[in-house]
């Protein structure tokens, strides 16, 4: 009979603690009720994604274009005091500014290297050294792929994006020419990796992720408040997204994915963007007459 040591117990403690969250995954729409209630008594600060969330995944960056319906429904709700809206995004500012292109909300950038509201503007002081760095390997990843057609380099100015969902190459491959590719700059703990829907991000080492600004905006919109009740909601499709589902789950907010994941933290699910918009109308509707 094999007995279970303390060190096998310890691990397998600390597995379900990292994913006790992941069991409880609900459709949303099935437990509406009980979010209901939660929105009514609460304001909310809502967080939202954008590739994948607001906008369905497609080819190429610059075919995600911001629905119509999705765009007037953020804007009423932009407009409604009882709401405050973010655009969490790990695109360049600039872009995400262009393509919501709305009065009123919090534009946050790059992961949050870069933010800007009507009262606020921050841009992260690059230094130097990590501006050659990432020309380096903006060089680098040029040269290995080459020859691999549908794989190309999204340059944010902060980061670096690897985007190959148009190659025709299995993943494993190109996951295997980027770790050798940038094994020497991680060892040198000189960048940091997230890795995507079909793409990977070279970003700075231990500074922005979406979770950090995610509960900067949080505590600063309740001091704002006179610490009033607020509910935060943050909605993403992505692993990007996990540090603000965890910050949510920390905060007592409500954490949506986009996609069921069962290895996720949030707490709901949503099948698609247009069920994202669906939910985002209901929340207006709910919140017009308080």
């Amino acid at each position: 009979m094999f007995i279970a040591g303390p060190g096998i117990l310890l691990q397998s403690w600390q597995l379900l603690k990292k994913h006790e969250h992941a069991f409880i995954m609900k459709y949303l729409f099935d437990e509406w009720n009980v979010l209901k209630e939660k929105l009514e008594q609460n304001r909310i600060y809502l967080f939202l994604d954008y590739d994948g969330t607001l906008t369905p995944i497609v080819d190429t960056p610059e075919q995600a274009i911001l629905p119509k319906n999705t765009k007037e429904i953020l804007n009423a709700l932009s407009e409604n005091n009882q709401c405050r809206v973010a655009i969490i995004s790990g695109r360049a500012l600039d872009d995400i500014k262009a393509r919501v292109d709305l009065d009123g909300l919090v534009y946050v950038g790059n992961h949050g290297l870069e933010i800007c509201d009507d009262k606020l503007s921050f841009r992260w002081m690059m230094p130097p050294h990590f501006k050659e760095t990432l020309t380096e390997i903006k060089n680098r990843l040029k040269e290995v792929f080459a020859k691999i057609e549908g794989v190309f380099i999204e340059d944010k100015e902060f980061a670096l994006s690897l985007h190959y969902r148009m190659a025709h190459v299995e993943d494993a491959v190109i996951k295997s020419m980027f770790d050798k590719a940038l094994n020497p700059y991680q060892a040198k703990g000189e960048i940091a990796i997230m890795a995507g829907k079909k793409v990977f991000e070279v970003r700075p080492p231990k500074i922005a992720c979406k979770g950090r600004v995610v509960a900067s905006l949080f505590v600063k919109e309740r001091l704002a408040a006179n610490l009033a009740n607020i509910l935060p909601i943050y909605i993403g499709d992505d692993e990007t997204d996990e540090d603000a589902f965890k910050e949510m789950v920390h905060r007592k907010g409500v954490a949506i994915r986009v996609g069921e994941d069962n290895t996720s933290l949030a707490h709901y699910y949503l099948n698609d963007t247009e069920e994202v918009t669906k939910l985002l109308e209901m929340i207006l509707n709910l919140k017009k007459g308080a």
